[in-house]
């Protein structure tokens, strides 16, 4: 039985095409992967072309159907779905984009039913989104750590090569089944603050959204998410400073980032191997310990 369901493929196939795919669970924090990839879809008009059957795929007493109403009352049920959405426009570069949950289940068959619709469209790059917790103060800028596993294009893009070993989620599963297959592959992860973990992050999408903006030279309007950026700013410094605690925390991260920091932080290759697999393996730890 084929887990994909289709729109309209055959007609968009082509060459040069990037897989541009986040997940939201564990390694969306603060929910900044899916956010970036949301706005990329919206700026750039992107229709839906595929999704996945999620039947086989999660288990729905974890990541449960949800229950909706419509404007005029009518309840409609809506399944954790991974949805697939094709952006062509006339000398723009062409994406396609994957947002959805992360599987609980199968990821090999999961796999599978990814690439099959990558290479229905042709795709030739991908680039997988993430975020994670870190011990840093949300006063600083965003930093992006990229990475790439092939030496030449590590090396092409100015990224690290990974260094990581540990439990990996369905994104480090993707990539290792992309690359099998002589795919080009680049990894993005934004560092949130984790003392703001439960509230969705612009800044850190923004981020993302610009990184992706320059690996694929996209022409993507920001607008919308830097002025949501300032207003988060504003709302959690508020919220720091009417705490003595949490102030004299956020102050003690400031010191202790200060060298982290110290680079130009706009670029990804300050990030070096060794930070990228600390900072990784931390967030990894926390979560299989369930904090």
């Amino acid at each position: 039985m084929d887990d994909v369901s289709w729109l309209s493929p055959a007609q968009d196939r082509g060459d040069g095409t990037t897989l541009v795919i986040a997940f939201e669970g564990w390694s969306d924090a603060a929910e900044a992967a899916t956010i970036a990839l949301k706005h990329v879809r919206s700026q750039l008009r992107a229709r839906r072309v595929a999704s996945i059957d999620p039947d086989n795929y999660f288990d729905f007493t974890v990541t449960r159907p949800q229950i909706k109403l419509s404007p005029s009352g009518v309840r409609r049920l809506t399944w954790p779905e991974n949805k697939f959405y094709l952006s062509n426009l006339p000398n723009s570069p062409k994406l396609l984009i994957g947002i959805g949950p992360e599987p609980q289940l199968r990821w090999k068959a999961f796999s599978r039913s990814v690439l099959k619709i990558a290479d229905t469209y042709n795709v030739e790059k991908v680039i997988t989104l993430g975020a994670l917790l870190s011990e840093v103060p949300h006063t600083r800028p965003i930093k992006v750590i990229g990475t790439a596993s092939n030496e030449q294009l590590a090396e092409h893009l100015g990224l690290a090569r990974p260094t990581y070993e540990g439990p990996t989620g369905v994104l480090g599963v993707l990539q290792a089944a992309f690359e099998a297959r002589g795919a080009s592959c680049v990894s993005l992860w934004a560092n949130v603050p984790h003392y703001v973990a439960q509230t969705p992050s612009p800044k850190a999408a923004l981020a993302l959204v610009k990184r992706v903006s320059t690996l694929v030279q996209l022409g993507i309007d920001t607008s919308e998410l830097e002025s949501e950026t300032v207003e988060y700013d504003t709302q959690i410094d508020e919220a720091v400073s009417s705490d003595d605690e949490a102030r004299a925390y956020v102050e003690q991260l400031e010191n202790a980032s200060s060298e982290y920091f110290s680079n130009d932080f706009d670029t990804l290759e300050t990030a070096t191997a060794e930070e990228i697999a600390l900072e990784a393996e931390r967030f990894l730890k926390r979560h299989s310990n369930g904090n």
